[in-house]
């Protein structure tokens, strides 16, 4: 009697998988300040990796700017990151186990950032910018870069990642033609969410990508920058483990045997299963 065919499925995605395993980036942005102690703000910084690493987070990044180089113009720095805060919280990073990032948004914030990162990520707003693209080129470390506003540059040391620019986002607001083009990066791929939702970032991860970033606001406060587009740290935590489980439930190199159905058998003629006649 003819066996069984056999089957491997999905032997693809499960390799896949296994080589990019999900990076997920706690995006602190502006909300690092402390509306419970104004006079303190480093220690709402401290406050912030702490409670990234609580939940599960892979990553936690800040952001180092001026008001000109974010908005073009002169104005209030408030919610600018002191520059002299770096080498403090890239220590408790190192010291609590979790990755420490922070945007710059020029060359010389590239510079100043670069001895307290393993990896740079670059907003979209800077992708045109030519001399921001000719330290990428010129840099031995990978960067993370969005795409929400111009094309990514084909180099070998980047990180692309799905962005739109609008906050918050509709999942409408993505270009997600972008994964078939993305998915063939030899580092992987990402995924900078600004929605209000999980579900996009399930159906991210079921399609391979690595690369989470989403923006939090641990400390409370709603008068930030960044305070429209951010979830709080509970939300945060279903939103690590909505990504974990889609990659605990990832497919599995496995080969099973076609099932039996309606007591199908084999017809050396036609070779192929068929089903009996009623």
């Amino acid at each position: 009697m003819h066996e069984w065919l056999e089957e491997k499925r999905y032997d693809g995605l499960s390799e896949h998988f296994k080589e990019y395993p999900s990076y997920i980036i706690a995006e602190i942005g502006s909300n690092w300040k402390n509306r419970n102690e104004p006079k303190n703000d480093l220690h709402g910084c401290l406050m912030s990796i702490d409670y990234a690493k609580a939940h599960g987070a892979n990553a936690v990044k800040f952001q180092l700017y001026n008001h000109f180089e974010m908005y073009g113009k002169e104005g209030c720095d408030e919610f600018a990151l002191p520059i002299d805060y770096l080498p403090r919280l890239a220590e408790f990073c190192k010291k609590i186990n979790i990755d420490f990032l922070c945007s710059a948004f020029s060359v010389k914030g590239l510079e100043t950032v670069d001895r307290y990162v393993s990896k740079h990520k670059i907003a979209s707003s800077k992708v045109g910018d030519p001399a921001v693209i000719k330290y990428i080129k010129n840099s031995t470390k990978d960067f993370i870069v969005s795409d929400g506003m111009f094309d990514v540059p084909n180099l070998t040391n980047i990180i692309p990642m799905i962005c739109a620019s609008a906050y918050p986002a509709q999942p409408t607001d993505y270009n997600l033609y972008k994964m078939h083009q993305y998915c063939a990066n030899p580092l992987g791929y990402g995924f900078s969410d600004h929605t209000q939702g999980f579900s996009l970032a399930e159906i991210m991860r079921a399609h391979g990508c690595q690369y989470f970033e989403k923006h939090v606001n641990f400390l409370g406060r709603r008068d930030t920058p960044d305070a429209c587009v951010s979830i709080d740290g509970n939300q945060f935590g279903l939103y690590v483990k909505a990504i974990r489980k889609i990659e605990v439930g990832r497919p599995r190199r496995v080969k099973v045997k076609a099932r039996k159905l309606w007591g199908d058998r084999y017809d050396p003629k036609l070779k192929r299963y068929v089903r009996p006649k009623k």
